[in-house]
């Protein structure tokens, strides 16, 4: 048996920092996972919180889970409509487990996992767009007043290029400071007449209640 006396501080360091650098281990490995699945399971809860804040503390109006008819056969959703003083924000939130590369004019974008594994997914930029274009057609509302914005995870790391001033992929804990930024733009505030015409032509072809 060696005893505590016959070991040099540097031994009995490593000893007494050993199990716990162990113990730190399993429990990224258990806990990292665990945390991971809680954050896909809420994920639209977290993007509801976010987006409900923007818009108490900035006195916007806010519609969330917008279902409208867009033909005789299909109905869109909108996970979030948000009405600032000089855009309408179209948002939808997607979760993914792995990070997004690619532009914002390619078909489709790449996932990467977590194992170096690629996918292709739905360019989320064209989804966004083809919102704004189905709303804009069903309510007369002229398409440079929306901005589309499609939110991800936040441990999903972006590389996809884009200069469109109209269309975003972000992650949802920037999501305040984009609509910040955007709404200092040097553009005049939609008027108070216009905007609740806005609202209330969105309003009235939601499907919300009748959707199944």
């Amino acid at each position: 048996m060696i005893l505590l006396e016959q070991l040099n501080p540097l031994q009995i360091a490593f000893i007494i920092a050993a199990p716990a650098a162990v113990i730190l281990l399993v429990l990224i490995f258990i806990l990292g996972p665990m945390r991971r699945r809680r954050h896909k399971k809420h994920f639209m809860e977290y993007c509801y919180k976010a987006i409900y804040r923007i818009a108490f503390d900035e006195d916007y109006y806010l519609i969330n889970d917008f279902y409208f008819r867009v033909d005789t056969s299909h109905v869109a959703k909108i996970d979030h409509i948000l009405f600032g003083e000089k855009y309408i924000y179209i948002i939808s939130d997607t979760y993914f487990d792995g990070d997004l590369s690619g532009q914002d004019t390619d078909k489709s974008l790449i996932i990467t996992n977590r194992k170096g594994q690629k996918f292709y997914t739905d360019n989320l930029y064209n989804s966004s767009q083809l919102l704004i274009n189905y709303l804009s057609t069903s309510t007369g509302i002229d398409k440079s007043l929306f901005i589309g914005v499609a939110l991800v995870n936040n441990e999903c790391k972006l590389s996809v290029i884009s200069n469109s001033k109209s269309l975003y992929l972000i992650q949802r804990n920037k999501l305040k400071k984009l609509v910040k930024a955007i709404e200092s733009r040097q553009v005049g505030k939609i008027n108070a007449q216009q905007l609740d015409n806005a609202v209330k032509a969105i309003d009235k072809l939601n499907r919300k209640k009748r959707h199944k």
